[in-house]
This record gives C-alpha cells, sequence and structure tokens, in this order.
C-alpha cells in the first residue's frame, strides 16, 4: 500500500497544478478582457473627439440657419397679420357700398328723413298739445320739409317743398 504521506503530496500537487492551471486560464481571460476594455476605451476617446469636432463645426452653421428661419418666420407672421387685417377691411367697404346702394335704390334714406322730421314735428306738436301755456324759444321748427333729403346732393334736389 502506498503510503499514505505520498499519497497525500501527490493529490497536493495535483491539486496545485490543477489551481494554477485554472489561474493561468483566468489570468488569460482578464488580459483579453483588459485588451478588449483598453480598445474600447480608445475607441470611445475617439469618437468623443470627432463628436466633440463636428458639434463645433455645425453649431455655427445651425445658430445662423436657425437665426434666419427666425427672422424669415417673423415675416411670414407679419404679412398673416398684415392680410388678415386686409381682408377684414376689404369686407366692412364692400358691405357698407353694398348697404349705401340697396339703400338709396330702395329711398330708405328718404324714408329715414321723413320719419325723423315727422317725429321732430310730431312731438313739438305734442308738446304745444298737452302744454299749451309753456314757451320754449329753444326749440326751432323748420318751416317746410324738402322732398328729397341731402343724401341725393344739393345739385339734384328739386326745389319743391311742403309748407306745412
Amino acid at each position: 500500500m502506498p503510503h499514505a504521506s505520498s499519497v497525500n503530496s501527490v493529490d497536493v500537487v495535483q491539486e496545485a497544478k490543477q489551481i494554477t492551471s485554472c489561474l493561468r486560464r483566468i489570468r488569460g481571460q482578464v488580459e483579453a478582457d483588459i485588451i478588449q476594455l483598453d480598445e474600447a476605451s480608445r475607441t470611445l476617446r475617439h469618437d468623443g473627439s470627432l463628436i466633440a469636432e463636428t458639434l463645433d463645426e455645425h453649431a455655427y452653421k445651425l445658430k445662423g440657419a436657425l437665426h434666419s428661419t427666425k427672422r424669415r418666420l417673423n415675416a411670414v407672421k407679419a404679412s398673416e397679420y398684415w392680410e388678415r387685417w386686409s381682408l377684414v377691411g376689404s369686407l366692412i367697404f364692400f358691405t357698407a357700398v353694398v348697404a349705401f346702394i340697396v339703400c338709396r335704390r330702395t329711398r330708405i334714406f328718404k324714408l329715414l328723413w321723413f320719419v325723423a322730421s315727422g317725429a321732430f314735428k310730431g312731438g313739438y306738436t305734442l308738446q304745444a298739445f298737452y302744454f299749451p301755456n309753456l314757451q320754449n324759444d329753444s326749440i326751432q321748427i323748420p318751416k317746410s320739409i324738402p322732398l328729397y333729403p341731402l343724401a341725393y346732393g344739393e345739385q339734384n334736389q328739386p326745389q319743391e317743398n311742403y309748407d306745412l
């Protein structure tokens, strides 16, 4: 039978060889990982410097482009504002012209003149009826009502008047 101490020493030597080979394998893997990390770090630094150069290179171009875009956008906003108000003004002017033409054709101005002057005369007549002793010299009653109101112009106005 082999000696117990030699068996133990053989086992210890075998175990030490296994541990040494395992440590060498782990050392090789760690060295490979360190090489990969070093290469990744160098690539990362290179990419970072490229990005920084590109950023510096394009920063000035982007600032100029953004400034010109802002200026053009403000010009578009100003022209849109001007167009909106000119459209509203045109619509108001057109509506006023159409209303004036309709009023002239249907003689609404004449009707309004007769109603207004009649209301003035009627109010004075009612005042004189209800308050016969009241003397009010501030009210001036027109002596006659013209047939054509001033809307038709002085040159087209006939000289006929009705006396009341």
